[in-house]
């Protein structure tokens, strides 16, 4: 799991919410309209039924690794690890609700949870989700037909492949979503595929920037690019705009992706000193077995 540090979060949390210091109009309404916006869609409901009943699911599949190993999973494990809390993801369906994007990419696209979101963002939405393992896009096909929708389209194969075909249909997308902070190399490598299929206003999102220093450098990389206009640091993600009427900037804001800081852990104590000693105290009285519950 991607560490936040919880210094770091209240900082950001602070400093940098609610467009706080940014002058620029664009990126004022993206963060204040979209990115801090939490009004629910009545779809996000239906795909999280969804999503409970196949963190029920205990049946097991088998597929390769990168490093060409056999990895054998059950499917609620795999949505647990591999797919994206709801908060993550319904910023997703705003951004493209927000810029009206049609043609959507999804490199990563797992067992299909995901794909459900962006593909539901608009009736005019034409979703590829891109999955390197078969049995999962199977699976995802499958939650295609359960829930009805047309304009998600799941294909299976390697990465570098797929975009390449995509190009050679002179294919460009509004949206493209890159889920592979697994493999840094491979992340980098992707995005250079990728911003061929870029037109003016197509918005980039690139998952687990900050998640090592191999995906730092690759995050700082494109930021740093002649087409990148406009780079925003959630941490936990990053959006990349390359409109040539935005105002060249790189931005840090605050995003609430849902997860859960233990402080305890993670030897932060003398943040919240009072509720520590209650623990250490609790967890002492315990194990000599007095403390009455």
């Amino acid at each position: 799991m991607q560490k936040f540090p919880l210094q770091l979060r209240l900082y950001r949390k602070l400093r940098h919410r609610r467009g706080y210091g940014v002058h620029s109009p664009f990126a004022f309404n993206l963060i204040t309209k979209v990115i801090e916006e939490k009004s629910a869609f009545y779809i996000f409901e239906t795909i999280e039924e969804i999503r409970s009943d196949l963190l029920k699911d205990n049946s097991t599949v088998s597929f390769l690794t990168q490093k060409g190993k056999i990895k054998e999973k059950t499917i609620a494990q795999i949505v647990e690890k591999e797919c994206k809390n709801q908060k993550y993801c319904s910023l997703l369906f705003r951004i493209i609700n927000f810029f009206l994007c049609k043609d959507i990419l999804e490199i990563g696209g797992s067992i299909g949870i995901m794909g459900l979101y962006l593909s539901s963002a608009s009736s005019k939405c034409r979703c590829i989700s891109l999955e390197r393992r078969s049995v999962l896009a199977q699976k995802s096909n499958e939650l295609i037909d359960r829930l009805g929708t047309k304009s998600l389209e799941v294909s299976s194969g390697d990465y570098m492949q797929q975009i390449k075909e995509l190009l050679d249909k002179n294919k460009t997308m509004d949206f493209i979503f890159i889920n592979t902070s697994y493999d840094a190399k491979l992340c980098a490598a992707i995005i250079e595929e990728c911003l061929k299929l870029r037109h003016e206003k197509t918005v980039l999102v690139i998952d687990g920037i900050l998640k090592n220093k191999k995906m730092k450098g690759v995050w700082n990389d494109i930021c740093s690019r002649n087409c990148t206009r406009l780079s925003i640091d959630l941490h936990s993600l990053g959006l990349i705009f390359f409109d040539k009427k935005v105002h060249k900037q790189h931005l840090t804001t605050f995003f609430d992706d849902g997860k859960k800081q233990n402080i305890y852990k993670r030897g932060r104590q003398g943040l919240d000193f009072f509720s520590w000693r209650k623990e250490s105290f609790k967890s002492s009285v315990q194990i000599r077995g007095l403390w009455k519950r």
